[in-house]
């Protein structure tokens, strides 16, 4: 899944130091994206050519001629599917923005502390989605769907990738896995697991229970995050 970002700054510089977070984070989580620059909400508007033209847009609200908050209700007539994320250096224009539907408001000076986190989160929107990798195994290039992966287990210097039905293996660490998988609905619950939440029946004495009759451990270092993170999982799942 390549998602479609759009950044629009008429402050060229503030733009540039956007997208190149943006870029950042993506390539961090092995996101493919393509991300497109407007310098102004016309423009960006005029990109608009039906309700899928973006996946999310990151908006200045002050621009000049047609303001931020213009430009989203233009978006908003056009499509109510976009995610729109709001950043500016007024704080005060913030609950004006979400009318709007904005997923969040970022000041300018906390970019690159803030926007890992709110791409983090829009893409736990898309963890129940079929979104897929392709990855080199030790047997060769597959291409792995993440709703079917139940769970990561580190062994010695190899990964173990453990479907239903089958179990491939890398040379590889789980940290790295982690870092690719955590957007898409993985929760790290030991040095050695990393599982698709999808797969958790119930957590309880420091084990995690599977729908597929597994059961792992959870150390009490992660515990409460671990039981934390699949609560708003299951939270969020069932309001989607």
């Amino acid at each position: 899944m390549k998602l479609k970002i759009a950044v629009c700054d008429d402050d060229l510089q503030w733009s540039e130091r956007i997208r190149r977070s943006i870029s950042e984070y993506m390539c961090h989580v092995n996101q493919q994206c393509d991300i497109q620059v407007f310098e102004s909400g016309e423009e960006l508007c005029s990109a608009f050519h039906g309700s899928h033209s973006f996946d999310i847009v990151f908006l200045d609200v002050d621009m000049d001629e047609m303001d931020g908050m213009e430009t989203a209700e233009m978006i908003r007539s056009r499509s109510d599917q976009v995610t729109i994320v709001f950043i500016t250096g007024v704080v005060e224009a913030a609950p004006r923005g979400y009318q709007y539907g904005a997923m969040r408001y970022i000041m300018k000076q906390d970019i690159e502390e803030l926007l890992p986190e709110c791409l983090g989160s829009f893409l736990k929107q898309y963890s129940g989605m079929d979104v897929s990798f392709n990855i080199k195994f030790l047997t060769g290039m597959e291409n792995v769907n993440l709703s079917q992966l139940v769970y990561v287990e580190s062994k010695a210097r190899k990964l173990c990738y453990v479907f239903a039905d089958k179990v491939l293996e890398l040379y590889d660490n789980i940290t790295t896995a982690q870092k690719q998988l955590e957007p898409y609905g993985f929760v790290r619950i030991h040095q050695s697991f990393l599982v698709n939440m999808k797969y958790i029946q119930k957590i309880s004495s420091y084990r995690v229970y599977l729908t597929t009759h597994k059961d792992l451990p959870a150390t009490k270092a992660r515990y409460q995050e671990v039981k934390d993170q699949f609560f708003e999982y299951i939270e969020y799942d069932s309001e989607g």
